[in-house]
């Protein structure tokens, strides 16, 4: 499309983002931090692998442990 790399990185960015609509304002902010942070490290080392780690990291601490420890 020729969009260019700020609408490149921005409307996946707010998709992503309003994806977690459900946990409310709060989890859409946590959702846009965190995509920022991946979509900037992707920018910078362009490993995609790493961030798919790191979310699937992100993701089981916060719902996995806390059912595995309660």
């Amino acid at each position: 499309m020729g969009l260019g790399r700020f609408w490149s990185v921005t409307i996946p960015l707010v998709i992503f983002s309003l994806g977690h609509w459900s946990g409310g304002a709060a989890n859409i902010l946590i959702a846009l931090a965190a995509g920022a942070t991946l979509t900037g490290f992707y920018l910078w080392r362009r490993d995609l692998v790493a961030n798919m780690i790191g979310h699937g990291l992100v993701d089981f601490v916060a719902n996995v442990l806390p059912k595995l420890f309660s």
